[in-house]
């Protein structure tokens, strides 16, 4: 589960999902790869969830990461990956060169932080050496990257809350362990926290939330867009909201193979009413004028129709 377009997938059934991570490794302002520039590289050649981790730190490896991730403003940070294809998934986190990877058992979220816990159950050769040499590990017998690689004091992680997110997506799949399916993980995606009633995100936005809402200075940004991967052996279905805040958004399906629907003029940072992010972003906006009201005039029939779309491309996949 990726909680963040650090979304990608191909013909081949590999699903990638990135995470802006802080670690205590110098960042690069220039040169180097952006996190998402390593996810579209390798969702052009990977045929596997473990080939397109190798294909990561191989250009890791030979480039390195770095170079300003923001749009408006400058924003330095690594990268963290949960990859996945129909027989199994890897999460991979990263600071700079160096790396480590952990194989999935049964679930996994990341989020705004480091969570591989130890060595991993495979590594960069000297990322422990690194550690050591400075001084952020005393014992190699007890290197942890979780502990040693984080940057427990740096601003962005502090604010972000991505422990906080990962704990409240671990506590919604394991009480639905077994039987999670594509509506199991949009509802995931919705998720305020249970803080208060009739909470409400014009007032109450936090990034504890796996639903971001922007909201002054402490929740400067929001969910833009969501996807859900169903990676089937005939074919994959990814359920995008395309639009932003998933729970005012509704999830459509796009298959591989297959092509993409039309959706209109180019999104950009500019209002425009022909494009179909800026038409939900407005409905999103009136939304949190009176939110609990508003998105009740017509969650039924959102869900309603959410639910046909699932059932509908179920019978479409049987055939």
């Amino acid at each position: 589960m990726d909680l963040g377009s650090r979304n990608g997938s191909n013909e081949y059934g590999v699903a990638i999902g990135n995470e802006a991570t802080f670690t205590k490794e110098k960042y690069q302002k220039e040169g180097g790869l952006l996190g998402m520039n390593l996810l579209r590289l390798t969702i052009e050649r990977a045929k596997s969830a473990k080939e397109a981790m190798e294909v990561i730190v191989d250009l890791l490896e030979l480039y390195d990461q770095g170079g300003n991730h923001g749009y408006r403003k400058k924003e330095l940070y690594h990268s963290s990956y949960i990859i996945a294809d129909k027989k199994e998934a890897w999460v991979l986190e990263t600071s700079s060169k160096y790396w480590v990877a952990e194989k999935v058992k049964d679930i996994k979220s990341i989020s705004n932080t480091i969570t591989i816990r130890g060595k991993g159950d495979i590594r960069h050769p000297e990322l422990t050496e690194n550690a050591m040499n400075k001084g952020w590990c005393k014992n190699p017998e007890k290197f942890d990257f979780y502990n040693d690689y984080r940057d427990k004091f740096k601003i962005e992680q502090i604010f972000a809350l991505g422990m906080n997110r990962c704990m409240r997506s671990y506590e919604l799949l394991n009480r639905d362990m077994g039987n999670i399916d594509e509506t199991t993980m949009m509802n995931i995606f919705r998720d305020h926290v249970p803080i208060k009633k009739d909470w409400n995100p014009a007032k109450d936005a936090t990034y504890r939330s796996l639903c971001v809402h922007q909201k002054g200075i402490f929740t400067i940004t929001q969910s833009t867009i969501t996807m859900v991967s169903v990676l089937d052996d005939k074919i994959q279905t990814h359920w995008i909201t395309g639009t932003a805040t998933p729970c005012t958004a509704i999830f459509k399906p796009i298959f591989i193979p297959g092509g993409m629907p039309e959706i209109g003029t180019k999104t950009t940072a500019y209002y425009d009413s022909k494009n179909i992010w800026w038409q939900h972003e407005k409905l999103h906006r009136l939304v949190l004028m009176d939110y609990n009201k508003r998105l009740g005039l017509y969650k039924k029939d959102k869900e309603k129709l959410e639910q046909s779309f699932i059932q509908n491309t179920r019978d479409f996949i049987k055939k």
